[in-house]
């Protein structure tokens, strides 16, 4: 018994003997991940983070020195820096300790001389936009830089060089061609160079946002830069009260008036993807106009307390900043703003005096010093600069007169020109815009429903009528602003119509290719979002769901050679029964896949994407059986099912979080008859769903801030069992295929009263039952097929309201036959169509050589049976 204590002792000190870590034993071994690095001079090496057995040191040691430009950190062992200078293979040895005793590691530590080479900046293009900011890094082939230089030439002005990272950095400020050559040194004085030739140009348009006051939404578009046409690129629920929308120069954030509030929607750079407002400014009475500082710097707002507002824009976050003078008084009423192409002069038309206030923009912190009041007249109400810098025009809405007055390039105060003022041709004018060469002006009225066309002189600007001197056909203008390259007027309507006009030589009009969208209940603004280089979309991947393998086939895209590469492990089992369909996601990295689930299995599975575009393990949403197709709106947030679910059919609502890919159901709505795959509008707003068993198309409005469904009414197609219908890109037609009668029905959109009217002549013949159909993304033709027979059918779409063929109307302009014809898709460049063949068991690359004609397979992979659906993973570059 006497002998208890000293065992208790012993067994306790062991105990403590065996514990690791907190210094009560001591390090055991130390190891480095990289034993024996080879570093180049002047580059920062990779940290060198040791792992260790044993205790735990509290400090470690070196010798000999490390390399100059390398250390060790004493606390943790890890080795880092930058090497300046060159050593030999040396032998380091590394000690960690602690109280209970240490270990050591030898390292073998070399640093040797690579010269720089190969300088280049891989995202610098040869064209940079007047006004767009240009951030470009560079990069190395070998080697490394520790100073840059430009040694020759010179930058563009506004654009400047960082010597430490050799970044390029600001904003394009003139139009010029420039050459310049870029110097880099290592810190052993080894260089490198390489020149670059870089114009600056007029900004393309690469989009369009649309501020939509009848449902409270901004409405983005991607631009063509050939034709001009739009192709939605979602949507974002702002607020009640939208009515102005101005662009950030650099195409990072889209401000927005909505009564006396200010909202900041910033936009991603890669995707020009639309994001929720992120901040928002009161102000005093309702904004009456927005206007942004050619340089990005600040934002100015007149409001109906007779008040202009200033804020300073922070480049990174675009919150506002009230100046350190908020706002300055105005006279009564002010209407637009206009800011000199330099962005140092203000000017405000003031409708209720009748006058336009100057102000000069202070280019440190905003701050605006009243110039003086010019007179114009009663009812001014819209007023523009001209590119050159030369001249202010502004428009009376009550008088029906134009003003004219010079800048003083100095000043910018503003002297009556003698030919001012300017008897218009119609009155109601609220909205001008010139051509960027300053050689034509167009005025837009709200009364008449036409555009005056002036060209200007080039010493005073005076106008003078153009012959025609009108462009007729278009109600109710509520802006109007030509795209910076000067190629096209666009001209927002407040039905919720933007028409895209084709500018001449001489300055006349014609409709563009697509020449009428619908964007919209009632557009009361729009701005262009502008980029160095224009819009561009190319498919990256295809998708194909196949009944007989319960699952998606997977495709890689060339867009370049149009050749069609299989993924590994295709087709891919999503773990569901009887996929019907397969929806992409806009922006986000996710596919989602409804199964007809005649086993019980989940009615829709989703899937991230990785970095190859291969489907990943899913998630299963929801038990439905008899699902027939899930659409996902333009903006990715909302999808919509549409399920039979044995003899009880109804379309399921679903928001989708595109951040972790979570689908919930939110609201059903019960229908009766057999549902096809649904559509949605392009604005989000309107929801198509065929039903072959009434011949009809079940039709939806959306709200654009809940997303709840009211279904509107019932529109018969005109044949006999539809089932597939898409909106054109342009938003104003309905397309719809039928299985039991040979034709194809098209319907015009009508977005405020929920309805659908046929365009004259539909339903179209077409000769064979069109049992697959695509519809090319830039909306201008259709290819339909019978699968029976193989025999195809090519329409070209009209869009032109000037040519007296119906808008809408199918025109065919070529056939053919392929045999075992399954399934097409049009590519995102509208040239290219994916072609099944069932019988071959094989998916064909096929060119659109003309319109109405299809050429020979530039590629063909296998593709398994049964195909039922092909979807396409669109980006943009």
């Amino acid at each position: 018994m006497k002998l208890l204590p000293l065992v208790l002792s012993l067994a306790v000190l062991a105990f403590a003997c065996t514990k690791s870590g907190g210094g009560k034993r001591a390090p055991l071994t130390l190891i480095y991940p990289t034993p024996t690095p080879t570093y180049d001079a002047c580059g920062a090496i990779t940290s060198n983070v040791p792992t260790y057995s044993g205790g735990a040191p509290t400090s470690w040691t070196i010798q000999p020195a490390l390399p100059s430009g390398l250390t060790l950190d004493p606390a943790t062992g890890v080795i880092s820096g930058t090497p300046d200078a060159l050593s030999g293979p040396t032998v380091y040895t590394v000690t960690g300790t602690n109280s209970k005793g240490f270990a050591t590691v030898d390292l073998t530590i070399e640093v040797q001389a690579v010269a720089p080479a190969g300088l280049s900046y891989p995202d610098l293009p040869t064209e940079l936009g007047q006004g767009v900011r240009s951030k470009f890094a560079p990069n190395l082939s070998s080697g490394n830089g520790s100073n840059f230089s430009v040694t020759s030439g010179g930058l563009p002005q506004g654009v400047t060089l960082d010597p430490a990272t050799g970044e390029l950095d600001g904003v394009p400020v003139a139009l010029e061609s420039t050459q310049f050559e870029v110097t880099t040194v290592d810190c052993l004085g080894q260089a490198t160079s390489q020149v670059f030739n870089v114009d600056v140009v007029p900004p393309y348009a690469r989009g369009v946002i649309v501020a939509d006051s009848g449902t409270g939404t901004l409405n983005n578009f991607w631009r063509r830069q050939t034709g001009g046409d739009l192709i939605p690129n979602g949507w974002q629920y702002s607020g009640a009260g939208v009515s102005h929308v101005r662009v950030h120069p650099w195409g990072t954030f889209a401000f927005v008036a909505r009564g006396a509030t200010v909202a900041v929607h910033p936009i991603q750079l890669e995707s020009d993807e639309l994001s929720g407002s992120t901040t928002a400014r009161g102000v005093g009475g309702n904004i009456a106009s927005l206007a942004c500082t050619p340089d990005g710097r600040f934002l100015y707002a007149t409001t109906s307390s007779a008040r202009l507002y200033g804020w300073s824009i922070e480049p990174d976050t675009g919150v506002l900043t009230p100046l350190a003078i908020p706002y300055v008084a105005t006279a009564s009423d002010p209407r637009e703003l206009a800011t000199s192409p330099d962005g140092s002069t203000l000017y405000v038309a003031e409708r209720g005096a009748g006058t336009i206030a100057s102000y000069s923009v202070d280019p440190v912190d905003g701050e605006l010093t009243e110039l003086a009041d010019t007179a114009a007249s009663a009812g001014v109400t819209t007023l523009t600069v001209s590119p050159n810098g030369d001249w202010l025009f502004a428009a009376s809405a009550t008088t029906g007169t134009l003003h004219g007055y010079s800048i003083d390039a100095n000043t910018g105060v503003l002297s009556t020109l003698a030919w001012s003022p300017f008897a218009l041709q119609n009155s109601g004018s609220v909205s001008l815009s010139c051509t960027p060469n300053s050689s034509f002006l167009y005025v837009g009225s709200s009364s008449f429903p036409e555009l005056e066309l002036y060209s200007l002189d080039v010493n005073d600007g005076e106008p003078t009528a153009l012959a025609p001197a009108t462009f007729t056909g278009l109600d109710n203008v509520a802006h109007l602003a030509v795209e910076p390259r000067g190629t096209q007027l666009y001209v927002a309507l407040a039905d919720g119509r933007l028409t895209v006009l084709d500018i001449a030589g001489n300055g006349q009009l014609g409709y563009a290719s697509v020449g009428v969208h619908l964007l919209g209940h009632a557009l009361a603004d729009f701005d262009f979002l502008r980029g160095h280089v224009p819009f561009r979309q190319h498919t990256e991947h295809l998708y194909a769901t196949s009944i007989a393998d319960d699952g998606v086939y997977e495709y890689e895209y060339d867009s370049n050679t149009g050749t069609l590469t299989d993924l590994p492990f295709t087709p891919y089992a999503t773990g569901g029964t009887d996929p019907q369909t397969v929806s992409v996601h806009p922006f986000a990295e996710w596919v989602l896949v409804t199964h007809g689930n005649t086993s019980g299995a989940p009615a829709i599975s989703v899937h991230a994407l990785d970095s190859l575009g291969l489907l990943q393990p899913g998630t299963s949403v929801g038990s439905l059986r008899q699902n027939v197709g899930l659409a996902l709106d333009p903006s990715g947030r909302r999808a919509y099912l549409a399920s039979n679910n044995s003899g009880s059919p109804r379309v399921v609502r679903y928001d989708f979080n595109a951040t972790t890919g979570q689908l919930d159901p939110i609201a059903t709505t019960l229908l009766t008859g057999t549902l096809w795959p649904p559509a949605v509008h392009p604005t989000g707003t309107m929801l198509a769903v065929p039903d072959s068993l009434d011949d009809t198309i079940e039709l939806f409005t959306i709200h654009p801030s809940t997303g709840a469904l009211t279904l509107r009414t019932s529109v018969s197609t005109g044949g006999t069992d539809p089932f597939r219908c898409v909106f054109d890109a342009s938003g104003r037609f309905l397309l719809t295929a039928h299985t039991g009668s040979t034709n194809v029905s098209v319907h015009e959109v009508d977005l405020v009263g929920g309805t659908l009217t046929p365009v004259t002549g539909s339903p179209f013949s077409t000769t064979i039952h069109p049992l697959v159909m695509t519809l090319s993304p830039d909306g201008r033709s259709v290819v339909i097929a019978d699968t029976a027979t193989g025999n195809w059918r090519f329409f070209s779409v009209d869009h032109d309201p000037s040519n007296g063929t119906a808008d809408g109307a199918l025109v065919q302009v070529g056939t053919g036959n392929v045999p075992n014809t399954a399934l097409m898709r049009f590519d995102a460049s509208s040239t290219r169509i994916f072609w099944v063949d069932n019988g071959a068991g094989t998916i064909s690359v096929r060119p659109v050589t003309a319109p109405g004609t299809i050429g020979a397979p530039l590629s063909s992979v296998p593709i398994g049976a049964s195909i039922t659906n092909m979807e396409l993973r669109n980006r943009p570059y």
